[in-house]
């Protein structure tokens, strides 16, 4: 019995050792180089993957080129202002004493502007006033709009070396315009024989007070002006000093109506008295000038 039982025990030890050696060789060695497959036999393995190897980054993208800017809008034009101007129908006002210039001022709207315009003036010689006739006007179309401007020069206005810059302003809200004037006021005294004078009483003729001249060292170009259509008339100075003489009394002498007697030129302070040589003494029109 013990004879026959070895053989086998062999040959079975035999046949495991084998089969153990066969599964071994299919699974590669430990270290993980081998990927072959265990049911390939005796196969040969595939080659692994390294796990010690560095990633690959791989190839950078190139950015892409910038698109190129649009171009910018064109801004819209802004809306016009409204506004007005302010016009004068003369850049000058030659002026004399007790006299009254008028100028025509005219506002004209701007881009649509409707409302008020105030006037007013400024820069005047001394004793110069002025008004207008409507000092505020109305604008509510496209249409101008006027007024009067009345300058008043009284005899004892001072009297320009030089023309004033004498400016028109209109203003609304804080909207404004300017018209420049030059103003100048002459040493030219005018005095006037009334219509009629005859018939009127004295006094309310040349004035009950003397007519006041701020001459200013000034010489005063004194003229007479006859508006008197029903006579001709002479115009005698008590005081014939400085320049305000007599008159001339002989025939065609005279001054004619609608005619300018010849000019006294003054030239010195004081009162100087005239009357109507033409008129009986008892009915005479007296009158004065006070020079200072």
């Amino acid at each position: 019995m013990a004879t026959n039982s070895s053989p086998r025990f062999v040959r079975f030890v035999s046949l495991a050792v084998a089969a153990t050696a066969v599964a071994l060789g299919g699974c590669g060695d430990a270290s993980g180089t081998s990927s072959g497959n265990w049911h390939n036999v005796g196969g040969t393995g595939g080659t692994g993957a390294d796990p010690n190897a560095a990633t690959d980054p791989g190839t950078p993208v190139a950015p892409g080129t910038p698109g190129t800017p649009g171009t910018p809008g064109t801004p819209g034009t802004p809306a016009a202002t409204a506004s007005f101007t302010v016009t004068l129908d003369k850049a000058t006002a030659d002026t004399e004493l007790r006299s009254l210039t008028n100028v025509n001022v005219t506002v004209t709207p701007v881009n649509g502007f409707t409302g008020s315009v105030t006037l007013v003036t400024s820069g005047l010689p001394t004793g110069v006033t002025a008004s207008f006739m409507t000092p505020t006007v109305t604008i509510n179309s496209a249409a101008a709009a006027s007024t009067t401007l009345s300058f008043d020069t009284p005899s004892t206005a001072s009297i320009t070396s030089a023309a004033a810059a004498v400016k028109v302003t209109g203003n609304a809200g804080t909207l404004s315009a300017v018209a420049p004037i030059a103003y100048t006021v002459k040493p030219i005294l005018t005095i006037t024989i009334p219509n009629n004078i005859a018939g009127l009483p004295d006094n309310n003729v040349f004035g009950a007070a003397p007519i006041v001249v701020n001459a200013g060292g000034t010489p005063i170009a004194v003229e007479f002006v006859n508006a008197d259509t029903s006579s001709t008339h002479i115009i005698h100075s008590n005081n014939v000093t400085n320049g305000f003489f007599h008159g001339d009394t002989n025939p065609g002498n005279e001054i004619a109506s609608g005619g300018k007697d010849k000019v006294r030129m003054v030239t010195g302070t004081g009162n100087y008295t005239f009357y109507l040589h033409d008129e009986s003494s008892a009915a005479r029109h007296n009158g004065a000038v006070k020079i200072q």
